[in-house]
């Protein structure tokens, strides 16, 4: 036998009756990584190394190359952000020093090749 269940009662939230704010959750904050300095740097030089590279005989390449090297190692443990600087201005670095060699040797083999060469001048000869 079933009997009949009493209505249920709903409950209304009248205007005047203000419903409270969930509770907050605690806010984390994890400080920032520093970054490392080489890194930025190593990135500055490549970049000013492959604008003027060739201006500048490939220094600011070299500089961005150990740099770079310095930064990535730097980097490794995660203590310090900024590998992905680090790899950059690795990248440039490599990129701008290699044509400022080959045009280094360049120069001078080919310096040497006019200095030691046989002259094709001809020598004038006295007239008597």
């Amino acid at each position: 036998m079933t009997y009949p269940q009493p209505p249920q009662r709903r409950s209304v939230v009248s205007q005047y009756q203000s419903v409270a704010p969930p509770p907050m959750m605690p806010m984390v904050v994890q400080p920032a990584v520093p970054s490392s300095s080489t890194a930025v740097w190593a990135l500055v030089l490549g970049i000013v190394g492959l604008v003027a590279g060739w201006c500048l005989l490939g220094i600011p390449c070299i500089a961005a190359v150990l740099l770079g090297h310095v930064g990535v190692n730097d980097t490794r443990n995660n203590v310090k952000s900024g590998r992905g600087m680090a790899v950059a201005g690795l990248v440039m670095g490599y990129v701008g020093v290699l044509p400022a060699i080959i045009l280094f040797f360049w120069m001078v083999l080919g310096g040497a090749a006019a200095v030691f060469a046989p002259s094709t001048i001809p020598t004038p000869t006295p007239s008597y």
